[in-house]
Order: C-alpha cells, then structure tokens, then sequence
C-alpha cells in the first residue's frame, strides 16, 4: 500500500513539474472543451498556470512540512519516474492544455461516470509510460489497440477490477472511472463520445456553455441543466415549477484569485430572457435607505438585505397552494389573506448582527403540582434567568400600508404574542433576550437592541459607515456582509470567551488572514468575494501557506 501511495504521489509531483516547466512557455489553451460531449451533465476546468503562478509554487515547496513529504517522495521514486522528470514530455502527456473533467451517467448502468480529459503529445510514448506504471504498480491492464482508427485502450485485466478505463489517440487521453464495472459497450461509449466525438453532440455548441466559455476564470464548473433534467425525468416537481426548470439552458459556477480577495460568481442561463424576468420574484437593487436602522453603535459585524417583487411572489406561493391552505389556515388566524399581505409589504427587508454580547434570558421550567384542598394537579412555570452571549441584531420589514400593518398588530396583541408598552411591541421570553417591535409607517423594526426603544416617533441611527457592506446591500435585490475579524465579534472578554469555546488556536493563521465576506446578486448572477486583510502576496499563496503552517500543528 505504501509503495502504491508513493508511486501516484510521485505521479502527481511529476505532472505538477510538467505544468510548472512548460505551462510558462507556451501558455493556456481551451482546446480539449470541444472533447466534451452534450449529454456531460457538468464540467470542470481549471486554468493550471494561472493557479500555480498565483499559489508561488516554488516558494510554498520549501516550507519545511512540503519539503520533508517531497523528499520522501522523490528518495522512493522508481527510475522511470526520476527520468521523466528530467524530461517531463517523456511522459507522452502534452501540457500545454488546460485539463477538464466531467460528469455523465452510463447509458447502461446508470451510474455517474467521472471524466478526466488531457491532452496528448505523443500517442507511443503515453503508451510506454502506462505500461511502466502498470508494472510498477501490479495494476494487471489489458492493453488494446484499434490499428483502423488508431486508438489504444487500457483497463483492468479482471472484471472485478474494472471500475476505471483509460483511451487515447494522438491528440486526447481520458481516463474514466465509475461505481460499477466497465462493460465493454461502456468502453466503446467511451470512446465514441470523446476521441471520435460528432460536431453536432459536442457541447460548446450550447449556448449557455458558450457564455460559460467567456466567463473562465481559475477554476470554472458548468452544469447542463436541460441533460440533468432529462436524467432526471420522474423528480415530484410541482407543476407551477415547469415553465422556470424547462427556461433553464444552464449554470456555471467560477472561482478567481485575487491579489487580497478570493472571488466567486455563479450565473443563470436562460432560454428566454422574457420569460424568466416575467418568473421572477427579486425585486430592483435596494437602495441606500436599507441601511438606515441597521445599527445603533455605527458598526455592524453581518447583515443581509432582500428585495422582493410581492406580486410574483405571492402569485407563486398562491400557485404552490392549490387546495387554499394557506388562506384558509394561517391566514384566517389573523383576519387577513395572502392578498392582503401583498398590499401590506413592501418587499424590502433587511437583517443586521452588531455584536456579540451577554443578556439575561428567562426560561419558563414547567413542573406539575397537585392542590390538596381541590384535589386537582396544575401546572406551574418557574421562571428561571440566567446569562447567555447572543448576537445583538435589528431586523426591518418594510410596510407599504400602515392601516393594514396596525391591523396585524393588534391581532397580535390581541393573541398575547406581543404586549404594547408605551409606543413599543415587546415580545419577553425570547433565546436572545427581551425583543422590542418598533413600528413606523413604513417599516417594522424587530431587535434585541435595548437602544432600539429610542425609535419610536423621530429616533434615528446612523448607518455603519463600512463601504463594503454598503456596496453589497444596495447593489442588487440580494446582498450581504460578514466580518471574519472574530475581533470586531464584542468586547476583549466576549472575543477570548468566544475564541476558547472554537478552540481558535487550531485555525488562528488562516482566521488571521481573512477581512470579510460580502457579496450581491439578481435572479442571473450571484457575486460572492472572500476579502484578505493586506499582506504580500497573491490570496491563494497566502492561503496555501496558511493550510501548511496548520498541517504542521
């Protein structure tokens, strides 16, 4: 088992060599996209120079945890290895195309089947270079070669085994693995589908993957939505869902690194552009008035915002709830229906967490007792307080129909969920502490801020003063923001407490790194980004040299 370990770390020791020694010279390439057949369910690709430029791989090879395992590497590495990587294109293998992988289910058995695509160099010598492996690691391969249509294929001499298959030509190399056993139509598949692959089924001839192919970045995935449903033909989708699933010609999903921030987008591709805005429930970008009461204290550690088309979404839910429940369950509770709610909200709404702090909660303990003078058992709640650290937070619904919105509020009250005092609705016996229901005419606020009282009538907060949440909060219909500086989390001794009970020192120099998470999108596309605190180098070399120093520990 040790040598076998060893054998495919020096494998994948070598093909890193390969990358880093010719990837430089003679750049990217998208070329083996066109090997990927439209029945892929997803793809993956990643742009290997780019990665290994940014990650510094040289310097990251010589800190002492990745030097000790290298050498170990290198002292077990049989012969024809060592000299490959002397001469990295010994290997047959061409480098100088970006791998892909992708995902399909096998015609025959059902099964998902794993793809690995490279490119080739030189069809004999890839050849040898299996051969020697297959000796050195007993892997026992049947070895084939189609001499009209010049391809070789190689996989598992005993059937048992047979749960990966490799097939190349001049030009490709894929190398396919299942949960099951390769049958030989299943090869044949294999071979048709990539190496010999027809122009019309090749999937860059989807117009969503062609917007995939100009989105690229380090690290991209696409998922073919129209093969994904037709695998999955007998999902218990509701029917309203139909006209939005079959709109969907695919998504992708890319990650990039930055010089201080790690980014991720993720982008919707529709049929019909018409069709998918007439389906869509997020409202417009929100504007800056969503940050109004988010804080009393100027500063916020998370907050998310949202933007709601009330009519869409309402027609929806009406839609989901064929038999009326809703209406004629919830709904009737209050006096109101689902119409109702529409005119009553505005669809903006937003959520903020200031800190973290110690409140005292009361919790009720029921216990039963038994009265000797009627002779009956009653139940009897014992309050019971004690501290508890818990996020400060203030939420906001707008209204846009105060008479309706004081009309819930006096069925509220009316049920005893809330209890007026003064010109505040106060909710008691709350996990986070005693909340306060500020309604103005245009907005709900909901908090266990203390200060939050003060809002009533003319009070006013001033907005945090952070351009990053800011940015993220009004610039689409979704947005959000979370500090990952667990130092901004409360005060010194709320922070240590905090720190202790997440056993922090075992991850403290990644956690050290990081600045926020904020992000913002649409029905079309999300935007997520990973801010780093200043530092030098590229995010991902800082990253992989923070994962280093924790391997150590």
């Amino acid at each position: 088992m040790k040598k076998t370990i060893i054998i495919l770390a020096s494998v994948g020791v070598l093909l890193v060599s390969l990358a880093i020694g010719l990837y430089f010279i003679f750049g990217r390439s998208n070329a083996l996209l066109a090997y990927v057949p439209d029945n892929a369910i997803a793809v993956g690709k990643v742009d290997v120079k780019s990665l290994l430029t940014k990650m510094d791989f040289d310097k990251i090879k010589k800190e002492d945890k990745v030097a000790d395992q290298l050498d170990e590497v290198k002292n077990e590495m049989p012969d024809f290895l060592s000299e490959a990587m002397d001469s990295p294109l010994s290997t047959g293998l061409d480098p100088f195309k970006d791998p892909v992988a992708f995902l399909t289910i096998d015609r025959k058995s059902g099964e998902a089947q794993i793809s690995v695509l490279m490119s080739v160099q030189s069809q004999e010598t890839f050849g040898e270079f299996l051969k020697k492996l297959d000796a050195e690691l007993d892997l026992d391969y049947k070895f084939r070669k189609d001499e009209e249509r010049d391809f070789e294929k190689a996989y598992p001499e005993n059937v048992r085994d047979r749960n990966h298959a490799i097939a190349w030509n001049g030009d490709v190399v894929i190398l396919s693995i299942q949960d099951g056993n390769f049958e030989d139509d299943t090869m044949l598949d294999l071979v048709e589908n990539t190496l010999f692959l027809d122009e019309e089924r090749r999937l860059t001839n989807l117009d969503a993957f062609k917007e995939f192919e100009g989105n690229l970045a380090d690290a991209d995935v696409f998922l073919n939505l129209p093969a994904i449903l037709k695998e999955s033909k007998n999902m218990d989708l509701p029917e309203t869902f139909a006209s939005q699933i079959d709109n969907l010609n695919g998504a992708s999903l890319h990650l990039g690194f930055q010089e201080e921030s790690v980014d991720l987008a993720l982008h919707m591709y529709y049929k019909d552009q018409e069709l998918a805005e007439k389906n869509n429930f997020l409202g417009g970008p929100n504007d800056s008035k969503i940050t109004k009461y988010l804080t009393s204290n100027g500063k916020a550690i998370g907050a998310m915002s949202l933007s709601l088309k009330m009519d869409n979404l309402v027609d929806l839910v009406q839609k989901l709830d064929e038999n009326n429940e809703i209406n004629d369950g919830l709904m009737t509770g209050f006096n109101l229906s689902l119409d109702h709610f529409e005119k009553m909200l505005s669809g903006s709404m937003a959520l903020s967490l200031t800190e973290l702090k110690k409140v005292e909660i009361t919790e009720y303990q029921s216990s039963y007792q038994y009265d000797p003078y009627s002779g009956q058992i009653y139940e009897e709640q014992t309050p019971i307080t004690y501290e508890k650290t818990v996020p400060i937070f203030n939420y906001q619904l707008g209204i846009s129909d105060a008479n309706l919105s004081s009309k819930l509020l006096g069925k509220l009250e009316e049920l005893n969920l809330i209890v007026k005092e003064g010109n505040v609705y106060v909710m008691e016996n709350s996990e986070f502490g005693t909340l306060n229901l500020v309604a103005k005419n245009d907005l709900w606020i909901i908090s266990n801020d203390p200060k939050s009282v003060n809002l009533a009538g003319n009070g006013e907060w001033n907005a945090p003063q952070n351009e990053d949440l800011n940015k993220a909060l009004t610039s689409e219909a979704v947005g959000m923001y979370l500090s990952l500086d667990i130092n901004e989390y409360g005060t010194p001794e709320d922070v240590r407490d905090l720190k202790n009970e997440a056993n922090f020192e075992d991850i403290e120099e990644l956690a050290n790194l990081l600045k926020n998470v904020n992000g913002y999108g649409n029905n079309e596309s999300i935007y997520l980004n990973i801010g780093l605190k200043p530092g030098e180098g590229n995010s991902l070399y800082r990253i992989s040299k923070a994962l280093v120093d924790i391997a150590k520990l």
